[in-house]
């Protein structure tokens, strides 16, 4: 490390000589003095002393030079390092300059010519131990600054930490109150149903006529289509948040796994006088996990299913979009008001409505299917008007050639 240096500028050789020895007796040993015969010498010393990396304690100058004075020579020096102290030397007492020192150079002390052996001793190592002084506090107070920018930054990270646990917790206890709400409420009217209706036919069974049997069987097929879609959606439901799903993507023929689907909801669709229509060319193929895509097509149609009035029309379409496959299923049917959109898939928050002929939904299809989708790699969005109909499109990877 090199050793510290205190500077001193007077245009009289003879006082530089005085002034270099007095230092040194006292200072010598741990200081470099240097000196400079006027102000503009001395800034140039103390920009070479600077960019040598030389610690600048103290500049001692005189007020009366030529050139430069000493006042605006301070003034200059502390604009380059305004930590430096400085002390004037000064045959008469000139105020004007030494309130100008003080007010644009952080001047020390004046001492007056000629000076005091003892006084220049005491107010010299008074400057220096201000200087390292006030040095050591800034060094402290940049190590606590950046403590505590740092204690900031972890108070920041931490906090973003508790809000995310606190997002999970959140979505952790809706998911276990949606789960519970379709055990209590809507796992159970079907069961109810079915029960009602078998009960209702083995009493009555003999006075039945064929087509009333078919009827009242066709009724309990319904119902035991949507326990299945829906024990099919909880267990799958549940697999995802546990991450325990596995995830096995492969080519798969998209029209082939459609017609399966479709013909799932024929009896359905023929009840309520709907057409369904599947118009996916049958040479579209997507790269996705075949039981994720099956669940997805089964809860798209069975919601169009459910809220399209009877005689109205769903259909199952797709487009090619480059490296991708887009498919559709919409109907014509009830729609969904625009506000509500935002709310199908959130668990915390539950938008289901009853369907055309009063068919109860736990609101978890679209989530699911939501969720399997993104699992896939793929998108999904919703267009929709009330009264008007909804379409569903699925973004997927489209399989290679």
């Amino acid at each position: 490390m090199k050793e510290p240096v205190i500077v001193c500028v007077d245009d009289e050789e003879i006082v530089l000589k005085s002034l270099k020895r007095e230092l040194n007796k006292s200072f010598g040993s741990k200081y470099i003095i240097e000196i400079a015969e006027g102000g503009e010498e001395a800034l140039n010393l103390f920009e070479e002393l600077m960019l040598a990396g030389n610690d600048i304690p103290l500049v001692i100058a005189d007020q009366i030079m030529p050139g430069l004075k000493g006042d605006e020579l301070l003034a200059r020096l502390h604009a380059i390092s305004p930590k430096t102290l400085t002390i004037m030397l000064t045959g008469q007492a000139d105020k004007d300059a030494i309130t100008n020192a003080v007010n644009r150079a952080n001047l020390y002390r004046y001492i007056a010519k000629p000076w005091d052996a003892t006084d220049l001793e005491l107010t010299v190592k008074e400057a220096i131990r201000r200087y390292f002084q006030d040095k050591a506090i800034e060094k402290q107070m940049q190590l606590l600054r950046g403590m505590n920018a740092n204690l900031e930054q972890k108070v920041k990270e931490r906090t973003v930490q508790l809000e995310q646990q606190q997002e999970e917790l959140k979505q952790l206890n809706a998911s276990k109150d949606k789960f519970f709400s379709i055990i209590a409420h809507d796992l159970r009217a079907p069961f109810t149903g079915l029960l009602g209706i078998s009960d209702f036919i083995v009493k009555n069974v003999g006075k039945f006529s064929p087509q009333e049997i078919k009827e009242h069987v066709t009724s309990m097929q319904e119902a035991t289509e949507s326990v299945y879609v829906l024990l099919e959606n909880l267990l799958t439901w549940t697999q995802l948040k546990q991450n325990i799903i596995e995830y096995h993507p492969q080519y798969i023929s998209l029209r082939e796994l459609s017609e399966r689907n479709t013909a799932f909801f024929a009896s359905n669709a023929v009840q309520k006088k709907l057409s369904l229509k599947n118009q996916i060319p049958p040479q579209f193929r997507v790269y996705a996990d075949k039981g994720m895509l099956n669940t997805i097509l089964r809860n798209l149609l069975s919601n169009a299913v459910k809220f399209t009035r009877p005689g109205g029309i769903i259909e199952l379409s797709a487009v090619s979009q480059g490296a991708f496959i887009e498919f559709a299923v919409s109907d014509t049917g009830v729609g969904i008001p625009k506000e509500a959109i935002p709310h199908l898939f959130r668990i915390d928050m539950k938008y289901s409505t009853p369907g055309t002929n009063g068919e109860e939904g736990s609101g978890l299809g679209l989530i699911l299917s939501k969720a399997l989708v993104e699992k896939n790699n793929g998108q999904m969005r919703i267009e929709t008007e009330p009264k008007q109909g909804t379409v569903v499109t699925v973004r997927l990877l489209a399989a290679a050639e």
